[in-house]
């Protein structure tokens, strides 16, 4: 939350900035663009996200992060009543963050050390038992319906099969319990959800297998890094060929072949490869 979610939120705030910046006439405009973004999310974002989901906050992390904004706005606002900014001082702004993330790790290892010490405890005969699992509290109207819709015979999917339910991001289940409303919307981002799965490999350690669909990972071997040649300078980079002969897309699409065949070869489709975080 911290680090790469917070990265991928203020990737365009860091290049409008560079670009604001590049032009004396427009540096106010990085200014007023990231203060702007940080009022956006922090009144629009959380009072629409309070509305649609209502959510408790944790209180400390709360104020924690509060705490943290709030220095790095004073320090804004100092370097510009002194109208000058230098390298110290800008040194000073990536210490901020750095204690900021180090902060952050070291109060989420004092809290959880702290509960699984209070948990031990209170279950003093089986201290070597807990989980972080166990440690959430479960509600007793939960009901797990899952163990419902688990086939009464157990079959092995082929990979065309295993590739097809990956491929889709629609769920029937969800689907026919939604309003109208909710399907319109779907249908409206299926096309983008659809692109998302072909190009976006996802490793999820909450799942057993880690959200391993070997032929789809094998797939995005191939589609990830054309995608991404093919959006680089707009196409130009990807049509470029390489020596009057052959063009980077095609390289790629030789290179990304070869290293999936490698992949799905070596791998199966029960067991996720050791490898499988590189993805």
């Amino acid at each position: 939350g911290v680090t790469f979610l917070a990265f991928g939120n203020g990737a365009p705030d860091i290049f409008s900035a560079l670009v604001a910046f590049s032009d004396p006439r427009t540096a106010g405009l990085a200014f007023g663009a990231l203060f702007g973004a940080g009022v956006l999310v922090t009144t629009v974002v959380a009072g629409g996200i309070a509305i649609l989901r209502p959510f408790t906050a944790a209180s400390r992390p709360f104020l924690r992060d509060i705490i943290f904004y709030m220095v790095a706005v004073f320090l804004t606002f100092t370097a510009l009543y002194l109208g000058r900014v230098t390298l110290p001082w800008a040194l000073g702004y990536l210490g901020l963050y750095v204690f900021y993330v180090i902060t952050v790790v070291l109060c989420t290892w004092i809290y959880r050390w702290q509960r699984r010490r209070s948990l031990v405890y209170s279950m003093p005969g089986t201290p070597e038992m807990l989980s972080d699992s166990e440690e959430e509290p479960v509600s007793s109207n939960s009901y797990d319906y899952s163990e419902e819709y688990r086939p009464l015979l157990f079959y092995q999917e082929t990979t065309a099969q295993i590739l097809a339910h990956a491929l889709n991001p629609l769920d029937y289940r969800k689907w026919r319990s939604k309003s109208v409303s909710w399907r319109a919307l779907k249908v409206f981002k299926l096309p983008v959800e659809f692109l998302l799965l072909l190009t976006v490999p996802v490793v999820d350690p909450d799942k057993e297998d880690g959200n391993w669909k070997r032929p789809l990972n094998c797939l995005h071997l191939v589609t990830s890094p054309l995608v991404l040649v093919l959006t680089l300078q707009s196409g130009a980079y990807g049509v470029y060929e390489i020596g009057g002969l052959l063009p980077v897309w095609a390289v790629v699409v030789i290179a990304g072949t070869a290293v999936a065949a490698v992949t799905f070869f070596a791998t199966s489709n029960s067991e996720p490869p050791r490898l499988h975080w590189l993805f």
